[in-house]
């Protein structure tokens, strides 16, 4: 899995062994394996994302939400003084998995970005980007 990911093995092995969470890089590529980023995180809901819940999904995630997402990443990197240290790529990415959480919390009803989360899966972005370099 580390080769699979780019990642050194005692990365993989302290998400396995010791319960890290990957960074916002690692989440972002498992969620487009089909892992659910909620199960990732929370351990709550089903591990993989079924094709009936992903197709279900996908109008769900309008403009409102991804520019509630986006200005949400950018705001906390601001507060944080960690703008300088995301590139455009990673933003995205965690701008997607935040708008995939948020698809997935809502079910049937409309999506709303849950801040908590947010701010945790960003934090765990900057906490794994610092150490990986």
């Amino acid at each position: 899995m580390s080769r699979r990911f780019n990642l050194g093995e005692n990365t993989w092995q302290t998400y396995e062994l010791y319960g890290k969470p990957p960074k916002g890089e690692t989440l972002a590529v498992l969620a487009e394996l089909g892992f659910d980023i909620n199960w990732l995180l929370t351990g709550r809901g089903d591990v993989m994302v079924t094709e009936e819940r992903a197709r279900a999904s996908v109008p769900a995630i309008d403009d409102r939400l991804i520019c509630e997402a986006v200005e949400f990443v950018e705001q906390w990197l601001i507060a944080s003084g960690k703008e300088a240290h995301f590139k455009a790529q990673l933003k995205g990415k965690l701008v997607v998995a935040l708008c995939r959480l948020a698809v997935e919390e809502a079910g049937t009803g409309r999506p709303e970005l849950n801040p908590a989360a947010a701010r945790q899966l960003i934090w765990f972005a900057c906490q794994t980007s610092a150490l990986d370099g």
